[in-house]
């Protein structure tokens, strides 16, 4: 279905080519469950299909495209008060979407720098500085691989332990 076709369409007549769309998806995965889906593209376009109704839906309701159905509020406006009661209505709907539209910058805090590292600070592959005590305290932390003896381990073997024979 081609976006022009849609633009002509009413609203009523597009949810219920999304009804039809939304179950042909459903049938087509069922088929393709199956194993009796001969051509695989046919679920791209139908999907492609329901995306491009809810994208023409979506923009009716923010007012980005009009209904045919509708019509234009200016026009259907029948006095002078109307007149200008629609226009600001049309005028604050376009400043809203103007605002909508612009981008919206990060202000969480500063970017990193891209210089050379300080002799206090180190860089992890992840991007994240920190300093070299931290990065020590994450060495001695780390557990041991499975099957090392660690020194503490070692020491505990080491020690002979007195039996109930010895201590009488």
């Amino acid at each position: 279905m081609k976006p022009a076709e849609l633009v002509e369409m009413d609203n009523e007549a597009l949810h219920g080519k999304l009804k039809e769309s939304r179950r042909e998806l459903y049938e087509l995965r069922f088929s393709l469950a199956v194993g009796q889906l001969d051509d695989h593209r046919q679920i791209r376009k139908v999907r492609l299909d329901i995306a491009r109704i809810m994208t023409s839906l979506r923009q009716r309701e923010l007012g980005i495209s009009v209904d045919p159905g509708v019509g234009d509020p200016l026009a259907a406006a029948a006095t002078k008060d109307d007149v200008a009661d629609a226009t600001e209505a049309v005028a604050e709907s376009e400043a809203k979407l103007r605002t909508a539209a612009k981008p919206v910058r990060a202000t969480a805090g500063k970017a990193p720098s891209r210089g050379k590292a300080t002799p206090k600070t180190v860089t992890r592959r992840v991007g994240k500085t920190i300093s070299k005590t931290a990065k020590a305290a994450v060495k001695t932390t780390r557990k041991p691989a499975r099957g090392t003896i660690t020194k503490a381990a070692a020491a505990k073997k080491a020690t002979p332990t007195k039996t109930t024979e010895e201590t009488e």
